[in-house]
């Protein structure tokens, strides 16, 4: 079963936003992105995504405990 979302974001050009598709896999456990207009396609497990997505959540927090000991510390 295969479920596609419209998503707008920096994709495959960094430097601006731009639409594109992402595609979920539930049967094969790949998570894959396409940008408009382009034939290339970003393949991922699901698995790496879920890696990815709780390090840089953890990696945010870390940051944020740091800025305010910093702001607490004369």
């Amino acid at each position: 079963m295969n479920c596609r979302f419209r998503v707008v974001g920096r994709l495959d050009a960094a430097s601006r936003v731009q639409e594109g598709t992402v595609t979920i896999s539930r049967t094969a456990g790949t998570f894959a992105v396409r940008p408009l207009r382009r034939r290339r396609e970003y393949l991922l497990p699901l698995s790496t995504v879920a890696d990815l997505v709780c390090e840089r959540i953890l990696k945010a927090e870390l940051a944020e405990r740091r800025a305010a000991r910093r702001k607490r510390t004369p």
